[in-house]
């Protein structure tokens, strides 16, 4: 009756309902709140100079509305890892003073176990098990994460020559550790999981695959012109912390073997600092290209055995990174200090044509932003990246582009971005993510993925891909 073929009537009407749902779903989820009006001590602590003057500020050294001084909490020990909720919130004084006098014994202990001062690994690694333990986790003021997850546990045994947490702790038991390891055997992937699961962990990023702020793409500024051929599409340059849903970036389209302008989907730009990779490559002319991305953030690398006609790729975290490794590097990267350009989206170019070789890792803590296109590989800084932040791959932001498929501009729906904010700013969600780059999936997802690809390339879905 209304001129509509049945099958894509009912292919609509499946799509319509299956939106619908998932709208319901988040919008459900949006209006859960973070926390109950309950929750007095599981909150953020605000590691700032005025923490004292917070109207919800608890405990001791609180200025409750008397205008002084607040005592100094910048400088303790656990202000730069932890960024989630705790009810060390209400005692963050205690907190920061009995960190630090345990990290001073650890450091004595570690020496008269190894009888040799404690490496800067090992430092580190007792910083993060002795935050998690005065720092642990919560969603609200009834259910915190006590346990400390495995692997912070394991970094410290590695680096501090087998010292566990019961040599400088009251309560060792806190550490998922002993009752997983045993020396000289492997951990069994579901022991892994269940260790990381459940527990606390500082120092890493929760949403793990995020670019910094302040790196750059090239978006599109023009329509590609029917034959412009070489000349190629004009496009600016912008930062990451301007781009928006809608706006077309620079990507490559791994079948077709061609550069093209990829569709954000969704956008999410995190409330605190994180840890990022400060990535510096230089390319055979000498041009030097500098990447910023979390530490998780999964991106291709050259393989020693690889060429630019026969490439063999690899993936890697970004602090799996280290000099002499090859990235692949945009088409246009040796016009990076241009505002604006042209890029050629014709001629055939395999995404690793160019290429730089790092020269330098470095870590710094920025504010960075999760970036969601219609397609997963796009050049951030000029260099060729994934926007995945775990080994799970494509599974990651088929969930996005998928309901982006389902109802354009759901995502851009106020309860939706609301709902996603809670989860993708949840320290639970890293869990799942240790989890999961514990297993290293990848090579098993990407095959399912491409299938699902090409079957909705096969249905005419080519400009809204999920690959």
């Amino acid at each position: 009756a209304n001129g509509v073929p049945l099958g894509q009537d009912f292919n609509l009407t499946l799509r319509a309902r299956a939106g619908g749902m998932l709208l319901l779903l988040l919008v459900l989820l949006a209006g859960m709140p973070g926390r109950t009006s309950a929750d007095f001590c599981c909150k953020k602590i605000s590691w700032t100079s005025d923490w004292c003057q917070q109207s919800d500020c608890l405990g001791k050294g609180c200025a409750n509305g008397v205008p002084l001084a607040c005592s100094d909490i910048t400088n303790c020990i656990c202000a730069d890892l932890v960024s989630f909720n705790t009810k060390a919130f209400c005692t963050v004084l205690q907190s920061c003073s009995q960190a630090k006098t345990d990290l001073a014994y650890a450091e004595k202990m570690v020496q008269l176990y190894s009888q040799s001062q404690p490496s800067a690994a090992c430092v580190t690694a007792l910083k993060q098990v002795i935050c998690a333990y005065h720092f642990p986790l919560c969603t609200n003021d009834d259910k915190e994460f006590t346990q400390i997850c495995y692997d912070s546990c394991a970094a410290m045994h590695a680096s501090c020559n087998n010292v566990t947490l019961p040599y400088f702790a009251s309560i060792g038991s806190r550490c998922n550790f002993l009752s997983v390891y045993s020396a000289g055997a492997p951990v069994s992937q579901q022991a892994y999981i269940t260790a990381n699961s459940q527990c606390t962990a500082v120092g890493k990023s929760v949403l793990a695959g995020c670019f910094s702020v302040d790196g750059s793409v090239l978006r599109q500024v023009e329509e590609a012109a029917e034959g412009a051929g070489s000349e190629g599409v004009r496009a600016e340059r912008i930062r990451i912390k301007d781009v928006k849903p809608g706006d077309r970036i620079l990507s490559h389209d791994n079948r077709r073997n061609k550069t093209r302008f990829a569709r954000v989907v969704f956008v999410f730009e995190h409330e605190t600092a994180r840890q990022t990779s400060i990535v510096t490559a230089r390319t055979s002319q000498g041009q030097a290209l500098q990447l910023q991305l979390s530490r998780k953030h999964v991106l291709p690398v050259l393989a020693s055995s690889g060429n630019v006609t026969t490439p063999d790729v690899k993936h890697m975290f970004a602090d799996e990174l280290k000099e002499g490794d090859v990235v692949c590097i945009s088409p246009v990267a040796s016009k990076s200090e241009l505002r604006t350009l042209r890029v050629d989206l014709t001629t055939p170019l395999h995404a690793c044509q160019h290429t730089a070789k790092i020269v330098t890792v470095q870590n710094r803590t920025q504010r960075v932003k999760y970036v969601v296109a219609d397609s997963d590989y796009l050049y951030v800084d000029e260099v060729f990246v994934t926007t995945y932040s775990s080994s799970a791959g494509p599974l990651e932001t088929i969930p996005f582009r998928l309901l982006d498929w389902l109802s354009p501009d759901i995502l851009q729906h106020a309860s939706v971005q609301h709902a996603l904010g809670i989860v993708l700013e949840s320290p639970l969600l890293e869990s799942f993510e240790d989890a999961i780059n514990g297993l290293r999936i990848e090579e098993y997802v990407h095959s399912f993925i491409s299938s699902l690809s090409a079957l909705l390339h096969a249905n005419g879905q080519d400009s809204k891909s999920l690959g």
